[in-house]
């Protein structure tokens, strides 16, 4: 993006530096993103830092909010006459919202769902008709029902190709119980004591230890084919809108992954921008947040396929833009479907080249119908963000202790938790 920019706008120069690299970013201790954040303040404060920073979610809007060192970004919404807010997301801007100011923009989000064995869905009576959402409580009663009824074998896990156990919904349930204060939080509730204990008992054991990030491998079909897993998960995607409305062969539709209290956790597609105090030009790095997130001319695929102008700003997540959501759809659909199509084609070797295709050529195309559901749907979601890499640091060792020992009970795991997740708050 700072390259295209920099061809559109000659005159302005765009330095990278990198911040954390992959490695630190998974330092449980916590030590990198701690010195990695005193080394930008620092920066920031000495007015040599840099003008804009792009997180991928590493740091919540709290903390960029507390420290005092960037710019609230509605402001810069209002001042600029060609922004509006009914073209975008606005619940997925107000999630990063702290004490009515926006600090934190993201560019894309995205967010889990999963799909059932049309067979073991209506023997459930699990009604997948509605676009909506399913929380550990449903999946725990499922998932025993389906045991119990020989529906699944005893040795089955909650995901179909997935590690996680015990701990397949913890990200949404610590993120809802983390809460936006202190006063809020409730880690150590009797509620998710209930959590701790249902999916200790119920589901299978979870991994020894590691941090976790649930995945699904194989597919759809070997899914229902081996029969051992309640859910497939799909990772919602700006190409999976399609899939959202249109379930497949032997599936359930899509359910949304979300917590018990009804929130739906959402992650950061690709980077979260924000503007610095220190920027020696606030208009100008604005502009380019807005060429990053505002509404494209021509939508491009990934690097792959870039029609003259195009480009791609989303790679793959969906975008925080409506306009873009529409677009975008629209060209991820027809590339996807001529691939699929040249690939089932028995005479065709070797690679698809995507380079060379005519969309206009493709007949695909996505009904406004589906588009209002999804954006309906999206636009009245409960949204907390993603849990902090921060708090999945402090709390890892307490969650894996008790998921993995019986040296720790519920409500003790609870408690300490609650009171971990407290200091790390006021840190």
């Amino acid at each position: 993006m700072a390259e295209l920019f920099m061809e559109q706008n000659p005159g302005v120069s765009i330095t990278l530096n990198e911040g954390l690299t992959d490695q630190e970013m998974t330092d449980t201790s916590g030590n990198a993103l701690a010195n990695y954040a005193s080394e930008l303040a620092t920066s920031i404060m000495s007015g040599e830092g840099p003008d804009i920073v792009a997180d991928l979610g590493l740091m919540s809007p709290r903390k960029y909010g507390e420290s005092g060192l960037f710019l609230d970004l509605y402001e810069l919404m209002e001042a600029d006459p060609e922004f509006h807010r009914e073209d975008y997301f606005t619940n997925i801007l107000d999630a990063f919202a702290y004490e009515g100011k926006l600090f934190n923009l993201p560019a894309t989000f995205a967010f889990n769902m999963v799909i059932m064995n049309e067979t073991i869905a209506q023997a459930l009576d699990v009604d997948t008709d509605v676009l909506s959402g399913v929380d550990y409580q449903d999946a725990a009663e499922w998932f025993s029902q389906a045991r119990e009824q020989g529906l699944l074998p005893e040795d089955a896990t909650v995901f179909y190709e997935d590690a996680s156990g015990a701990r397949c919904f913890e990200d949404y349930e610590i993120s809802a119980h983390y809460g936006n204060s202190l006063d809020t939080m409730t880690l150590g509730s009797s509620d998710f004591v209930q959590y701790l204990e249902t999916t200790k008992e119920v589901f299978p054991p979870a991994p020894s230890s590691g941090l976790l990030y649930m995945t699904s491998g194989g597919s759809a079909q070997d899914f229902l084919k081996e029969q051992n897993a309640l859910f497939f998960r799909v990772n919602t995607s700006i190409a999976g809108v399609k899939e959202l409305l249109e379930k497949q062969e032997g599936c359930s539709k899509p359910l949304v992954m979300q917590a018990s209290t009804g929130d739906t956790v959402f992650g950061v597609g690709s980077n979260v921008y924000s503007i610095t105090s220190s920027c020696k030009d606030p208009e100008l790095a604005w502009e380019f947040l807005m060429f990053c997130v505002g509404e494209v001319e021509q939508p491009g695929y990934y690097d792959v396929f870039q029609e003259a102008g195009a480009i791609d700003i989303v790679r793959g997540a969906i975008p925080i833009n409506q306009a873009n959501f529409r677009k975008y759809a629209e060209v991820y659909a027809r590339v996807e479907a001529a691939q699929n199509a040249w690939y089932a084609d028995v005479e065709n070797v070797g690679q698809f080249d995507v380079t060379q295709l005519n969309l206009d050529e493709v007949d695909q195309q996505l009904r406004e119908e589906d588009f209002q559901v999804v954006e309906t749907y999206i636009r009245e979601m409960d949204i907390p963000t993603d849990r902090e890499v921060g708090l999945a640091l402090v709390t890892e060792e307490l969650l894996s202790q008790y998921y993995t020992t019986d040296t720790m009970s519920a409500q003790e795991c609870a408690q300490k938790l609650q009171e971990r997740a407290e200091i790390y708050y006021r840190e």
